[in-house]
């Protein structure tokens, strides 16, 4: 059985990998065709922001929590990194593209899971 202590734990883990996947995804929205919501989906947390969206009106708190969560972490990322990425698509153009293609590409050829699902 988990202790308080590591049910605290845990939660704060998780909305620390939560926070850097939504400042990686809107530091890659600064990349021309790479869209914010394929990176939510590569990174496991697009089915989040939709039932968020789903639910707004059902369980209004929760839902607008999560939407302000990532609205706040995506812009975070997409303005604290706008000057990194400005540099590095400037100088390092090729490896920067690629590390971007292929982050995305799996997507078009595998479908994440739980993505369909329903779930």
């Amino acid at each position: 059985m988990m202790s308080k202590k590591d049910s605290v734990l845990n939660k704060t883990k998780n909305y620390v990998t939560e926070a850097f996947k939504a400042l990686f995804t809107g530091a890659s929205m600064l990349i021309p065709g790479v869209s914010g919501g394929t990176m939510a989906l590569v990174l496991g947390f697009y089915d989040k922001l939709l039932k968020a969206v789903s639910n707004l009106f059902k369980n209004f708190l929760k839902s607008a929590g999560t939407l302000l969560f990532y609205v706040i972490f995506v812009g975070g990322g997409f303005v604290l990194f706008s000057g990194v990425m400005s540099w590095l698509t400037e100088n390092l153009r090729l490896p920067v593209y690629s590390f971007f293609v292929g982050a995305v590409r799996p997507v078009v050829v595998l479908r994440p899971p739980g993505v369909g699902s329903g779930k």
